[in-house]
């Protein structure tokens, strides 16, 4: 877990902040998530260290990675498995709460493609024409 609160650190002090300067939970997921959408999308790579390495890594490296930094800053995160339109495969992405009650959807994956920030908390009813899942949590 160092290790990722140490990218944290790195990766926020680029960015002119500190871990201990951000107060706003807000801003440490955007820049988590853009550290985290630099790495591009691989569907043989699913392990973390190993996208580290490699700069590539598939639904799963990207949803891990991001929930082992927001755990490293503080900042409630799950992980969710569902699916995702056109696709048969079941894919995983993460939700994020900063008061406990509202929960947002990111999808780091999505927005490797292209290195964009589309699918960092956007709208529910956005995030629903294209992810889907079982609210009970079974697949």
């Amino acid at each position: 877990m160092k290790k990722y609160l140490f990218l944290l650190t790195v990766m926020l002090m680029t960015n002119s902040y500190s871990i201990c300067g951000i107060k706003e939970d807000s801003i440490k997921v955007v820049e988590i998530y853009k550290y985290v959408v630099s790495f591009r999308y691989y569907i043989e790579i699913s392990d973390v260290d190993e996208m580290l390495k490699s700069k590539f890594g598939n639904c799963v490296a990207h949803a891990d990675l991001f929930k082992r930094m927001c755990d490293s800053a503080g900042i409630k995160c799950i992980s969710v498995i569902g699916w995702v339109k056109g696709e048969v495969d079941r894919h995983k992405w993460n939700h994020v709460t900063f008061d406990g009650d509202t929960w947002y959807p990111i999808d780091t994956t999505f927005d490797s493609e292209y290195n964009t920030m589309d699918f960092c908390m956007p709208t529910w009813s956005e995030f629903l024409k294209t992810h889907w899942y079982r609210k009970n949590g079974n697949l």
